[in-house]
């Protein structure tokens, strides 16, 4: 319970955020890539996409969007106006404390909320989640019909073994090896 409540609160604070940083001016043209990529393109694979992939995955980032901004409204819709308000200082409250507490801010809300606005929650939480996961599906599909070799080399690799999993996560700490 206190993760879905910290995902909510995460996603009310991180929204004015999101929204300030969709209206900021985009970079210049001249300024250089965030990350290099290296000889063989993005993370290593030879993949361009075509200007119909690039489309999708457009129209996959507006319809997530979308089905995130219609959750944060069915969200915030099952709210009681006090709670409503409550949520609003809460969250005005950690943006501008120099030690935000968000566990007793989460804590605070979930002692606050009535047995009904806390289903109501949860239950678009798993709506949205049910959404996103098919939209992926739906892009996997895609990108596995239109590159069957890439799909093929990435699913061909044999199940690890705990030997190969120990001593990547030994070298590197991450399960991969460095490059």
């Amino acid at each position: 319970m206190n993760l879905r409540a910290l995902i909510l609160l995460l996603a009310f604070a991180t929204a004015p955020a999101v929204a300030f940083a969709q209206s900021a001016p985009a970079p210049a043209a001249s300024a250089a890539p965030a990350a290099p990529a290296g000889p063989h393109g993005w993370q290593g694979h030879r993949m361009q996409l075509t200007p119909a992939q690039r489309a999708a995955f457009k129209r996959v980032a507006m319809q997530m969007r979308q089905i995130h901004e219609s959750t944060r409204a069915k969200m915030l819709g099952s709210l009681s106006a006090a709670h409503r308000a409550l949520v609003a200082h809460v969250v005005g409250s950690l943006a501008i404390s120099p030690r935000p507490n968000v566990r007793a801010a989460i804590a605070q809300i979930d002692a606050s909320l009535s047995a009904s606005e806390r289903n109501a929650i949860l239950a678009e939480q798993r709506s949205e989640m049910a959404q996103v996961r098919a939209l992926h599906a739906q892009l996997r599909a895609q990108f596995e019909r239109d590159h069957p070799q890439m799909h093929a080399r990435m699913h061909g690799h044999h199940a690890p073994t705990a030997g190969g999993v120990l001593l990547r996560t030994l070298l590197t700490g991450h399960g991969r090896p460095q490059r």
